[in-house]
């Protein structure tokens, strides 16, 4: 029997990272204690049967030690998926877990298995057929506020070319709001909506917890949470100040840390994404603290593509210049302040923006998307300390 210290979540990790080589996998995992109470049955044999019926699924069954760690359960998968449909990984005394490049399959192959490995009569069973894979099939991205504009723009890019997304925010009735809405357009199993204050490491860790137990692993993270806080240097307060570098670049670093662990298990590579700024690079008026921020966003981004280089994970960034449509940030005194600071009308805002750039374009959260996707896609794989500005052509901030 296996030690109740064990965490599920971590070892999923490893596994995803054994059986899914070559190739990205979507995990699912089906603990005993939540679905049939008791130990498997000795006898695999009859439903391994039953699950394969003509179809290319390997099985692993492995009885851990009572004091064995994650890692040394993990270690006694044997061969890979030889590329297999599906691979599952039965595991006595904590569930069964599978991969597939579909998360419909995973975990309905996850759930007939446990219940027939546990000595249940066999159970209808037909995953899903054959489809055409899209780009990002077998991939599992977190995006921190990810309930509204950029964020929830990306989390539907990203869902639209085959990802599995958790979308991280600290509003939940937003949160539970778009995540459905999500759902009913993708498919339940390919979302999921987690509480997540990215100013706190316990929040942080919970959140990237249950995005890895969700799917048993991570391959992209995007760095989007934000605020802003408009004003002039006399005019921030200490915790003006304190509030921004909390949610930006402190949390992109908790996040990142997070994330990299994952990745570094896995011994799959990865994909991070700062969203950051124009004014990352550019000194506006009257925005002290936030472009402070982004600018401490974007050199962190720079030095954690030198340092996560030696895992095979790229990290990039995007810089946008104002997305008012949808944005949560523009909603508040954030539309107002910059607006008197430019001598405009606040219903003006997305107008002003657009008349600066080169192309007199609006900038709207799906211009952005885009650069995330182009940034984890298959097409950029040898990219990493890449900044795309998504500003419409603004001079004072192109990269130099």
């Amino acid at each position: 029997m296996a030690s109740s210290s064990i965490q599920y979540d971590k070892l999923g990790i490893l596994l995803r990272g054994l059986v899914s080589r070559g190739r990205h996998l979507i995990g699912s995992f089906c603990p005993i204690e939540t679905e049939l109470q008791g130990t498997f049955n000795s006898q695999f044999q009859p439903f391994i049967d039953h699950l394969r019926n003509g179809r290319n699924l390997t099985f692993h069954t492995i009885q851990p030690g009572p004091d064995s760690s994650e890692k040394e359960i993990a270690s006694k998968i044997e061969g890979n998926n030889g590329g297999a449909d599906a691979s599952v990984v039965c595991v006595e005394g904590i569930g069964v877990y599978c991969f597939s490049e579909s998360p419909e399959t995973a975990r309905t192959v996850a759930r007939a298995a446990l219940f027939c490995a546990a000595g249940g009569q066999p159970l209808p069973f037909c995953p899903a057929g054959p489809h055409w894979l899209r780009a990002l099939s077998g991939k599992i991205a977190f995006i921190t506020g990810g309930a509204s504009g950029i964020g929830l723009a990306t989390a539907h890019r990203l869902l639209l070319e085959g990802a599995c997304v958790t979308i991280g925010d600290i509003n939940q009735d937003r949160l539970q709001q778009e995540s459905q809405t999500l759902g009913e357009v993708y498919g339940p199993d390919r979302i999921q909506a987690v509480l997540c204050d990215v100013t706190s490491s316990q929040s942080v860790k919970e959140a990237f917890r249950q995005a890895a137990l969700q799917w048993c692993g991570l391959d992209i993270l995007v760095n989007n949470a934000g605020t802003a806080l408009s004003g002039s240097l006399f005019d921030l307060t200490d915790e003006d100040y304190d509030r921004q570098n909390a949610i930006m670049p402190r949390g992109s670093f908790l996040c990142t840390r997070q994330a990299a662990d994952i990745f570094r298990d896995q011994e799959m590579g990865g994909d991070i994404v700062y969203i950051a700024s124009k004014n990352s690079v550019f000194a506006g008026s009257k925005n002290l603290a936030y472009s402070t921020a982004k600018a401490a966003q974007l050199h962190q981004a720079r030095l954690a593509a030198v340092e996560l280089s030696d895992i095979q994970v790229r990290v990039n960034v995007v810089n946008p210049d104002a997305v008012v449509r949808g944005s949560s940030i523009f909603s508040g005194e954030w539309a107002a302040d910059r607006a008197r600071a430019y001598g405009i009308m606040e219903e003006d805002l997305g107008k002003y923006y657009a008349q600066r750039n080169l192309l007199k374009a609006e900038l709207l959260p799906e211009d952005i998307a885009a650069a995330v996707y182009v940034l984890v896609g298959p097409d950029l794989r040898k990219s990493t300390g890449l900044v795309i500005n998504v500003d419409g052509g603004f001079a004072p901030s192109m990269m130099r």
